[in-house]
């Protein structure tokens, strides 16, 4: 017998991504999830997890975060100009 998690069809990959605070702290994180924009969502909620509270980018990438190449481009790109609040993260 092969048992299996099914998600509406779609299957789940992992994400990583690169999560900057508002002070440009990089934090390095790695999630599953079945999109980019679902991976963003769940990146935001590990970042608040970290005590990350006010996120200025985030740039998700697909894979493995050990696989990374530095030729690698994200998937997503999320930040708040340097001229607002950080919003990410906020509820």
């Amino acid at each position: 017998m092969i048992q299996g998690r099914f998600s509406n069809g779609r299957r789940k990959k992992i994400y990583n991504a690169d999560v900057f605070s508002s002070d440009l702290k990089r934090y390095q994180l790695e999630t599953l999830s079945s999109s980019p924009s679902d991976a963003y969502h769940e990146m935001v909620a590990l970042a608040a997890e970290e005590g990350i509270n006010l996120i200025r980018l985030i740039e998700i990438y697909s894979g493995r975060l050990s696989d990374r190449q530095t030729s690698d481009h994200p998937v997503l790109l999320h930040h708040e100009t340097t001229d607002d609040n950080p919003l990410l993260g906020q509820p």
